[in-house]
């Protein structure tokens, strides 16, 4: 907006300029022998005017623009009205407007065009923006549903595979099987609700529309709400969490990456595989790390694993289900703390999943 506002005051001082040079030739008769004759000129220069103005002011640039870019059209015609004067009655002062107003004409009208060309531009450019982003919506759209679809499909179709099998075999299953029928059911509910949910966060994140409250807390509390939201179940996880660490986090999200990374770690290691969770002082930042023992991510997905609907899988675990919004929804989450995330590789061959978070407030 800066940029238009200064295109216009600048300009508009220019058509201002040009009216003074050209409001003589208004009370101008042109003389006739040996030039042309404009004595009709003028009053059709008058007429013509409020036309020309109306004109500019229809276009959809108007606005400032097309208030100036009127004036100077306006004025262009007032002065062809005033091409070929040379002399006015003997006046020299007279004839020196009149010759000055003529010499503006063409200024005036290239003003116009430049006007012209520049508020076509914005509108281009405002119309061919609206256009891509309408695209992008649309075809991020697509691949929602296309994901959703897919995610949603699988569980949905073991609960009703499960469901089946138990309604028309409940007479000849003894209460133990009806129990691990309805266990199956269970946990592939759970596993239809956690897609759901994570779909509707990533959604969030990438929208920018959550909600950040940081208070200055021991990390050790958002750490072990995350572990517990996860769900390990049997599996071991070693914890080594630094006491007394304090930084100024959102409780809440923070537990919520915490969990997303330990879910993304569980996704990649058999359920004999230990996941180590730990805390520690980095420098300047507090470091969260999630280390696993699964196959590792080669250096050219380490950025790609973070981007959203990853849908990458190392070799041999491509049948694994997953949105890909995990470590996407861990990065968002830190960047909104002024931190980051990243990967690392482990000593052991696994991957180390790092959240760094500031241990002072930087907003």
């Amino acid at each position: 907006m800066g940029g238009r506002a200064s295109i216009t005051f600048v300009l508009g001082l220019v058509v201002a300029a040009l009216a003074w040079v050209a409001a003589p030739a208004l009370s101008l008769r042109p003389y006739t022998p040996g030039g042309v004759d404009f004595e009709r000129g003028i009053p059709v220069a008058k007429r013509m005017a409020p036309g020309v103005i109306a004109a500019a002011r229809s276009l959809r640039w108007g606005g400032r623009f097309g208030w100036v870019a009127g004036a100077a059209a306006a004025l262009a015609i007032l002065g062809l009205a005033a091409i070929g004067a040379q002399k006015v009655n003997g006046d020299e002062a007279l004839r020196l407007i009149a010759r000055a107003t003529a010499g503006s004409t063409g200024l005036t009208a290239a003003m116009l065009l430049v006007f012209v060309v520049i508020g076509l531009q914005l509108q281009s450019t405002r119309l061919r923006r609206a256009s891509d982003r309408a695209t992008e919506v649309m075809e991020g759209r697509a691949e929602i549903a296309s994901i959703v679809a897919h995610d949603v499909r699988g569980p949905a179709g073991t609960i009703r595979s499960v469901a089946g099998s138990l309604r028309t075999s409940y007479e000849r299953l003894g209460d133990a099987e009806r129990l691990e029928f309805v266990g199956m059911i269970e946990q592939e509910s759970l596993r239809l609700l956690r897609v759901a949910d994570q779909m509707s966060l990533g959604l969030k994140t990438d929208a920018g529309t959550l909600s950040f409250t940081r208070t200055d807390r021991d990390l050790e509390g958002p750490i072990l709400q995350g572990l517990h939201e996860a769900e390990v179940g049997q599996r071991e996880v070693r914890l080594a969490l630094e006491p007394e660490l304090h930084a100024p986090v959102d409780e809440r999200w923070l537990a919520e990456a915490v969990r997303q990374g330990l879910d993304n770690a569980m996704k990649f290691t058999s359920t004999d595989q230990r996941i180590d969770l730990r805390s520690r002082t980095d420098g300047t930042v507090a470091l969260i790390e999630i280390e696993d023992q699964g196959p590792g991510i080669p250096d050219e997905m380490r950025e790609q694993v973070f981007e959203k609907f990853c849908r990458w899988r190392p070799v041999g675990y491509e049948d694994r289900p997953g949105s890909g919004l995990g470590l996407f929804i861990v990065r968002s989450i830190a960047r909104e703390h002024g931190g980051d995330a990243a990967v690392v590789p482990a000593a052991a061959g696994g991957t180390i999943l790092q959240i760094r978070l500031p241990l002072e407030d930087v907003s």
